[in-house]
């Protein structure tokens, strides 16, 4: 289970432990976490969004893959990945709903909104 507070950071928890043990930290994110979402079927993949309208793209192992700094202009509400896991939705106080995802099947994941220069991301 992963859990994200006003401290900015991000915890995996085992539920077998109930709870009580942390697997691992992630720290990156300079704001509380405002909200995390599990990739559909990346097991490894998750991103998460903060109250200064960041979004950061995570692998368990590695850490921080990339991050979209001003993805809003405030803070953002909610993440929810598409069951294909081919793009992300997020929904801020700015009173915008976004997408972040490919451009093509089987293209490499560029999780960029109709904005350019939006930085890459490789899944």
């Amino acid at each position: 289970m992963l859990t994200g507070s006003k401290d900015a950071l991000i915890k995996i928890h085992d539920l077998r432990m109930y709870g009580k043990r942390e697997m691992d930290m992630f720290q990156g994110h300079s704001e509380q976490i405002t909200a995390i979402a599990w990739h559909p079927y990346k097991e490894d993949l998750f991103a998460s969004s903060c109250h200064g309208g960041g979004i950061f793209f995570w692998k368990v192992e590695s850490g921080l893959l990339e991050k979209i700094e001003k993805a809003h202009t405030s803070m953002i509400w909610d993440l929810a990945w598409h069951p294909s896991g081919t793009f992300l939705a997020s929904s801020g106080n700015d009173h915008k709903m976004r997408y972040w995802g490919r451009m093509k099947p089987n293209e490499d994941i560029n999780y960029a909104n109709n904005q350019k220069n939006a930085p890459p991301y490789q899944g």
